[in-house]
């Protein structure tokens, strides 16, 4: 029998009428099963800001009968090529969210045992939630697991995040430039265009 901490649970007695017993009752945990911690998406724990391969964002987490999922945040520092390396004692999913969007990048159902990496996804820098939740947990399967990120992650810190129009852009260091109206539509700046048969 499966129970609850959070329930109030009550053994009845009956005796036959007109007789009368004694009796002992003993209730005997065959497992317990730690609550964990207790987190919601609008409430996740926070993993903080992440710009290297290798880093370690979980290394003794726990899903199961009475706390079927964690719902974990952190922040990409720059855009990336991100895999995670996943390991879990019970079965269990693991699903990655962009929390800017709130579109799912990454599902992924794994089988107790399991130790793998996964598919390398492009990501932009920013919040994201990860949500790992057992599959097991009704029938009183518990997981632990943990979450790093692969070694061979790419994080792409080159240049700034500055000159994404043309009102920002740092003009180019030329030895011989003419100026030239920007392409209509673009905007009204002009851009220096080098002319290498001058």
């Amino acid at each position: 029998m499966l129970l609850d901490s959070s329930l109030v649970t009550e053994l009845d007695v009956t005796i036959k009428k007109g007789t009368d017993t004694d009796y002992t009752a003993v209730l005997s945990a065959e497992k317990v099963f730690d609550k964990g911690d207790v987190d919601s998406l609008s409430k996740p724990r926070e993993l903080g800001v992440i710009a290297e391969p290798g880093t370690t964002l979980v290394n003794d987490g726990w899903v199961g009968y009475g706390d079927e999922s964690d719902h974990l945040a952190f922040t990409l520092d720059h855009a990336a090529s991100l895999s995670l390396d996943l390991t879990l004692t019970d079965a269990a999913k693991f699903t990655l969210i962009n929390a800017a969007t709130g579109k799912t990048v990454l599902n992924s159902s794994l089988k107790a045992g399991a130790a793998i990496t996964t598919k390398a996804k492009l990501l932009e820098a920013g919040p994201y939630y990860l949500q790992v939740k057992s599959t097991n947990a009704k029938k009183g399967g518990d997981a632990s697991y943990t979450v790093s990120v692969n070694p061979g992650t790419a994080f792409f810190t080159q240049g700034g995040d500055n000159n994404d129009s043309w009102q920002t852009a740092e003009p180019a260091e030329t030895s011989r430039s003419e100026q030239r109206s920007v392409p209509a539509g673009w905007d009204s700046a002009t851009s220096m265009i080098s002319d290498p048969s001058r």
